[in-house]
């Protein structure tokens, strides 16, 4: 229970793939601030609104899929903007792609999880892949480094 801890106590604060599933983004963030020292660190990995799936892709399957349980997910703008706006600075937003070329390619084929095209799960290619999505800030992820002022 983060209201157990000290405001101004902690050093770093980490939320992995699961801040779109809070319901209230800045009452949190603003709760994570309070709880930091100053220049504490907050790391936040999240969806990207903008990966292929959706962005370059629209797969109607794979939208239904991620909409079904994240309240919101965010760009990288948006989520700069919101940071700016609880308190928070420094803010360094990475692209990272977690999902291979072969889960892509399942979802474009069969409009449904699970169904991992394994033939085309290559090293080279989906470092090629990946790196094709993260250049073009495509990818699935956003690994986000801020500070508190």
């Amino acid at each position: 229970n983060i209201n157990q801890i000290d405001n101004n106590s902690v050093d770093v604060i980490t939320i992995f793939q699961s801040f779109e599933l809070l319901n209230d983004h800045i009452k949190y963030l603003k709760l994570f601030h309070k709880k930091l020292k100053k220049r504490g660190k907050l790391i936040i990995e999240t969806n990207n609104t903008n990966k292929a799936l959706l962005g370059l892709y629209n797969n109607p399957g794979y939208k239904k899929f991620i909409t079904s349980y994240r309240r919101v997910m965010y760009t990288e703008k948006a989520i700069k903007c919101l940071l700016e706006q609880t308190g928070f600075n420094n803010i360094e937003v990475k692209y990272q792609q977690r999902y291979k070329l072969s889960n892509h390619l399942g979802w474009l084929t069969y409009n449904k999880a699970g169904k991992n095209m394994l033939m085309f799960d290559n090293y080279k290619l989906n470092k090629i892949y990946s790196n094709i999505l993260i250049n073009r800030k495509l990818s699935d992820t956003l690994f986000i480094i801020c500070n508190k002022k």
